[in-house]
């Protein structure tokens, strides 16, 4: 009896070192992966959040930059070892927990169950590797990412657990896994947006109404925003000398609002207070027009992939090729003129630059780096707000289509062949969800809202305002599958017992 209850102990200890072995194997074969956005995190630029820079800042300080394996830094390696550890416990964690409830309730296939919440979590790392054409795994990319999504698993976890047994130490483990989310992404908002929704569906507009336990939830969303911010805010002033955000926050709006506009938008602007933002609108859409760009030059007749295909394409190119340097040699045109410059194509009739501005030693005024970001995104900000004065500010045609991507790529990847399959499969969580419902199985149903409500916010918030890549929308692609399974087996008649 004792060997048969040391055996069951010893089980969960080894399937957690299998899942870090899993992802640490993976780790060594591709070491670190680089990616376009890699080296604004290593740089630790202002338009980045604290944590990921933090993170590498960490181990180059503990392991230097030595090359290594593959040629690279020995902190890169050691850093993509250090996210292969959160990304197994994570994968290990589902399953124990998943175990562990369904064994206490006396549910069926307890073992079985677990052990493919572990499997799936794995594969979805597989088809990232060997599927997509990414063909490698997140958590060996040097992304935020590679924390973000194991942290959003663990999340999902405790938020379960707290609406399921009310218990302090959850919430607070909710709290910190959405302070160290909105740390790495603002993507996150996500996570305290499901909280709250979830809090409001059950216990302010369910039956066992909880008011108290709404607002502790509100509470502990608005202390873990809070302390994100004013992390960020120093974050920011040590390392860059000014107590702000990061920047570069309005660019989604604003590449897909560009995607969309026209010539006609340029009379949007006020020309008595933002002559110039007129006229550097018009320098960028003919830019964007210049690369074909916009969604006049998509396909004749384009299906919604292919549109989807052709706004992500746009997206980036929009936001840096079409914007950056104009926005930029724009804004040197004002500060000349700031500096007793003759106005030339800028006129001066525009953002006022005089609360960024300071001095150098020769008296020359000039605008620190931060101050620079700040006026970029002030810039951004201005044809933000008069393209938010068209009606709609977002094409519902490129919201169609990225709404349609997004839900595609979190249960799948966006491809012809896989539509049918996709619209399949949400019927049958749906149709289980429903049955669920029917059975009275709150633990249940409070997992499947969880999933499938967390993977609902994600695709409206991201397509509202960008596209709707995988790395954006493969969060939750392991729980969906999982709760598949969980369903099908609550919904099955239940064995009599002889």
């Amino acid at each position: 009896m004792q060997n048969g209850t040391r055996k069951i102990r010893l089980l969960p200890a080894l399937s957690l070192i299998g899942c870090i072995a899993f992802y640490l194997i993976f780790a060594v074969i591709d070491g670190p992966v680089w990616c376009v956005d890699s080296e604004s995190y290593v740089t630790m630029d202002l338009s980045r959040p604290p944590l990921y820079p933090l993170w590498l800042l960490f181990f180059r300080t503990v392991f230097g930059s030595d090359p290594l394996l593959y040629d690279q830094p020995c902190y890169l390696f050691c850093s993509i070892l250090g996210a292969a550890v959160l990304n197994g416990y994570a994968a290990w964690r589902i399953g124990f927990v998943v175990e562990k409830q369904l064994r206490q309730a006396a549910r069926p296939f307890p073992r079985l169950l677990g052990t493919a919440a572990v499997l799936l979590q794995l594969a979805v790392s597989l088809l990232n590797r060997f599927a997509a054409k990414r063909s490698s795994m997140y958590a060996e990319s040097i992304l935020s990412e590679s924390l973000a999504m194991p942290l959003y698993i663990l999340f999902c976890i405790d938020l379960w657990l707290w609406m399921r047994y009310d218990r302090k130490r959850h919430l607070a483990a909710v709290g910190i896994c959405i302070f160290l989310m909105l740390s790495l992404r603002s993507q996150m908002l996500v996570a305290p947006a499901l909280v709250i929704c979830m809090s409001l569906l059950h216990d302010v507009l369910g039956k066992n109404r909880r008011f108290r336990r709404f607002l502790a939830a509100l509470l502990v969303c608005a202390s873990a925003y809070l302390l994100s911010a004013a992390g960020e805010c120093a974050y920011n002033y040590l390392l860059h000398g000014a107590a702000i955000r990061h920047t570069f926050g309005n660019k989604a709006f604003y590449c897909t609002a560009m995607y969309t506009a026209t010539r006609a938008d340029a009379d949007l602007f006020d020309p008595d207070t933002n002559a110039d933002e007129r006229t550097l609108f018009l320098k960028i859409l003919d830019n964007c027009e210049r690369e074909e760009l916009p969604i006049s030059y998509a396909p004749e007749n384009a299906d919604w992939i292919t549109l989807a295909d052709h706004f992500s394409w746009s997206y980036d190119d929009i936001g840096f090729d079409a914007t950056l340097n104009t926005v930029d040699d724009y804004i040197d045109a004002r500060l000349a003129i700031c500096n007793g410059a003759a106005p030339g194509e800028y006129t001066g009739c525009g953002v006022d630059l005089t609360p960024y501005l300071s001095a150098d030693e020769n008296g020359t005024l000039i605008l620190t780096e931060p101050m620079h970001a700040l006026v970029y995104d002030r810039i951004i900000g201005i044809i933000n707000a008069a393209l938010r004065r068209r009606m709609p500010p977002i094409s519902p045609v490129t919201l169609g289509a990225n709404l349609l991507d997004g839900l595609m790529n979190s249960v799948a990847r966006t491809m012809p062949q896989l539509q049918l399959y996709t619209v399949i499969i949400y019927a049958v969580y749906l149709l289980l969800y429903l049955l669920v419902i029917r059975k009275h199985d709150l633990p249940v149903v409070l997992a499947a809202e969880i999933v499938l409500g967390g993977m609902l916010i994600n695709v409206a918030a991201v397509s509202l305002i960008m596209f709707a890549q995988s790395r954006y929308m493969i969060y939750s692609m392991g729980l969906f599958y999982e709760m598949l399974l969980i369903m099908t087996v609550a919904v099955l008649p239940e064995r009599k017992k002889k």
